[in-house]
């Protein structure tokens, strides 16, 4: 069977989703743009909203739900996210969604020849997950939004021919930039989000696990740079002599081939 179809449609700060294909289904993580914009997007790689299967959701966060309310009220997909997300998801809506499925923090569904299995993420949110996706002999990994990864999410990942990793921002542009303290303490949290450098070390250890193959994701617009993320990983990698190792950076605005 053919490996996993991949596209990070958007990854960043105002807003993420990726777009998986095996065979005949198609699922979406998250939906964090406009209703419209996902769907340009899909078309621009020969696909659309109508063919979407289903959605897994990370957290409730606007930059990974922002489409939501429109893809359940136009076209019923089903969406799929754990119990506490929905909770603090529906009650920011002020409203029940009936297209929700609903999980424990760690769950697994099957999607047509997709198998998708949820794990925690430790993030400033009702209760973050990450994803493992299956398809046709091949395993790949979904994790963002973590101030720092833990020992499960290793696991989780370890075993995965391609994985999408945050790497969000630089420490010294976070730092010496203009965000107000809170903020920037929120972000430096271990449940805020992962640096270039948390990320690079994160990845070196995942190749000698024997990955082989990233995209850096979720990168913040104010407080990193594509260059330098990637600059960050790839030093890190030729270092520990993982001269073997694909990896690119996600685009904020438009599809990605990974």
């Amino acid at each position: 069977m053919a490996n996993i179809e991949i596209y990070t449609l958007f990854s960043g700060s105002k807003g993420n989703c990726v777009f998986l294909k095996a065979g005949q289904s198609r699922v979406l993580i998250d939906a964090g743009r406009s209703l419209g914009a996902i769907d340009k997007a899909l078309r621009l790689i020969g696909s659309s909203i109508g063919q979407i299967d289903a959605v897994v959701v990370t957290h409730e966060h606007s930059d990974h739900v922002n489409a939501l309310a429109l893809l359940m009220a136009k076209h019923g997909i089903p969406i799929h996210m754990t119990e506490k997300t929905a909770r603090a998801y529906e009650a920011k809506n002020h409203v029940t969604f009936s297209s929700i499925v609903t999980h424990p923090t760690e769950y697994e569904i099957e999607v047509g020849d997709f198998r998708i299995s949820s794990f925690p993420t430790p993030h400033d949110s009702a209760d973050s997950v990450g994803y493992i996706v299956s398809a046709g002999g091949e395993t790949v990994g979904y994790a963002t939004d973590m101030g720092c990864p833990t020992k499960q999410v290793l696991e989780k990942l370890t075993g995965c021919s391609r994985v999408i990793i945050e790497s969000n921002y630089d420490e010294h542009m976070l730092r010496t930039g203009p965000y107000p303290e809170f903020l920037k303490s929120r972000i430096l949290s271990k449940r805020g989000h992962m640096s270039n450098d948390g990320c690079a070390r994160l990845v070196c250890e995942l190749a000698s696990r024997g990955v082989r193959s990233f995209i850096l994701a979720h990168l913040s617009e104010n407080n990193n740079l594509p260059e330098v993320a990637l600059r960050t990983s790839c030093d890190a990698l030729c270092a520990a002599g993982h001269t073997d190792v694909n990896i690119i950076v996600a685009s904020a605005h438009c599809p990605t081939r990974f």
